[in-house]
């Protein structure tokens, strides 16, 4: 029961900030743009806690987070947009599979039971950020943002679409 709390009460926004987390660490390695993660709401309320290096942190204690660049408009390869839409899916399916490969050394059954939501968690965010949609209304701070699947579509076809028109203008 301690466990089902815990994972509820701590566990739910730790997984939440890591996958934001991951999101900005990939672009603040691979350019000169600051990046702000923030848990809870992306709005001027949500003030920012601490800084490492070109990341800001705006924390505060909720089940839903975000990142954001802090020039929204500025051009970005697509090696850099690549590697911000696909680091948090990728993180909350790595620390997924750690978390599994962590139960086999767990003694202790409510640290087994804390891990095993942990990893359930983490699942759950991969999936529900990997599936291309745009969240409806019910998702609450989400609706009519789009997934980070749906971005890497959108950023795919657009890719191809630019391939494509390339192409043809070479050809004519």
């Amino acid at each position: 029961m301690i466990s089902f709390v815990l994972i509820y009460l701590a566990g739910l926004p730790i997984a939440v900030l890591l996958h934001e987390a991951r999101h900005a660490i990939g672009s603040a390695l691979i350019s000169k743009e600051k990046v702000s993660v923030y848990l809870g709401p992306l709005d001027d309320s949500n003030k920012e806690n601490f800084r490492f290096g070109k990341v800001s942190f705006h924390i505060r204690w909720a089940y839903y987070g975000f990142c954001a660049f802090s020039k929204p408009k500025e051009k970005r390869s697509k090696i850099q947009r690549f590697l911000f839409l696909a680091g948090g899916p990728a993180a909350s399916l790595c620390i997924a599979f750690l978390s599994f490969a962590a139960l086999n050394q767990l003694t202790n059954w409510d640290l087994q039971n804390f891990t095993k939501g942990f990893m359930y968690i983490n699942l759950w965010l991969f999936a529900g950020t990997s599936i291309p949609v745009i969240y409806p209304k019910w998702m609450g701070p989400y609706a009519g943002h789009s997934s980070d699947g749906y971005q890497l579509i959108q950023l795919m076809k657009k890719e191809k679409n630019n391939c494509f028109r390339s192409g043809l203008k070479n050809a004519a």
